[in-house]
């Protein structure tokens, strides 16, 4: 009888809970794996989702890109290995291991892979209804 040891994805698969561990490392290597394989270059996987708080791990082989976008919320992007540059408005910032960028709610931005890359994101969805100035004044 063999015994089958599911992966983090099957032990991890809620995106709700009281609590939630993850171990980040082999879920970056998987998720790089992925993004090399990908025809596009890029691969996430949803790490938690629960009411307006979304956290996605993102893998991006070296020279893909995430076109320009923008989203309904606040949001971190957290590197975690290789360097990815995010670019919005004037700024060019590189998230290499460590590095955290805050962009504020509706802030068009790209990110390209300078090298194969995982970074984490996180949004705090807000409310369609309750639009920010920045919105209203466009």
């Amino acid at each position: 009888m063999t015994t089958e040891h599911p992966s983090t994805y099957a032990r991890t698969h809620e995106l709700q809970a009281d609590v939630l561990p993850f171990v980040l490392g082999p879920e970056v290597d998987a998720v790089l794996k992925h993004a090399r394989a990908a025809s596009d270059g890029h691969a996430a996987k949803t790490l938690v989702k629960d009411g307006p708080l979304r956290v996605t791990l993102v893998g991006l082989r070296a020279g893909a890109q995430l076109e320009e976008h923008e989203v309904a919320g606040p949001v971190l992007v957290q590197g975690l290995s290789g360097v990815a540059r995010l670019m919005a408005s004037e700024h060019e910032v590189d998230l290499g291991p460590g590095a955290l960028v805050a962009l504020n709610l509706g802030v068009a931005h790209v990110v390209q892979a300078v090298q194969d890359c995982a970074f984490l994101i996180t949004i705090a969805l807000t409310p369609v209804a309750e639009e920010s100035p920045r919105q209203e004044a466009q």
